[in-house]
């Protein structure tokens, strides 16, 4: 799917945790490619808990910082 959305060269392209369940190598390689994509004015919107996929980022939106106090969550 990830290989079917580069090849589309999409102006949007929105990706949930792309390096899940992959090596470092590949992963790497994924963000790699997704930098390059962004490079090429592509907005890449990353939805992911990895730290390395988070870091390859030039822009961060933390979800946490608007979590509702009492929902429960992890900031309770």
């Amino acid at each position: 799917m990830l290989a079917r959305g580069f090849a589309s060269k999409p102006s949007l392209f929105l990706v949930d945790e792309p390096t899940a369940q992959l090596d470092l190598s590949t992963s790497s390689e994924v963000n790699s490619s997704l930098s390059k994509l962004a490079d090429d004015n592509v907005t890449v919107v990353v939805a992911t808990h990895d730290e390395q996929t988070r870091n390859a980022c030039t822009d961060l939106i933390d979800l946490r910082l608007f979590q509702d106090p009492g929902s429960g969550g992890i900031n309770q």
